[in-house]
């Protein structure tokens, strides 16, 4: 989502990640220092993710978007069911590169 703040728009991520389930993700997976997809995240340094609003934009699953599907009234409208355009099946997914 966009947000204007102080004649600036700034993206923020609407998922919200608690700092202390990503703590112990990082924990868990050590030894990754590079881009990691999965439980919930998606970012290209998995160590230092940017994740707390400092008059930046925010993400915490931005490897995890491909393309701008533009405006709807709602997420139920864009994912509604199967026969939509851009239709998700959700799969549990973990990689560490």
């Amino acid at each position: 989502m966009k947000c204007f703040f102080e004649d600036k728009w700034y993206e923020l991520e609407a998922f919200i990640l608690d700092q202390k389930y990503l703590s112990n993700l990082q924990k868990k997976f050590a030894n990754c220092t590079g881009v990691f997809c999965g439980y919930r995240v998606a970012v290209k340094d998995f160590q230092h993710p940017i994740v707390d609003f400092d008059r930046n934009n925010t993400y915490i699953q931005s490897e995890g978007i491909k393309q701008d599907f533009g405006v709807y009234d709602s997420p139920d409208e864009l994912l509604k069911n199967n026969q939509t355009e851009y239709y998700q099946q959700l799969k549990l997914l973990m990689k560490c590169q």
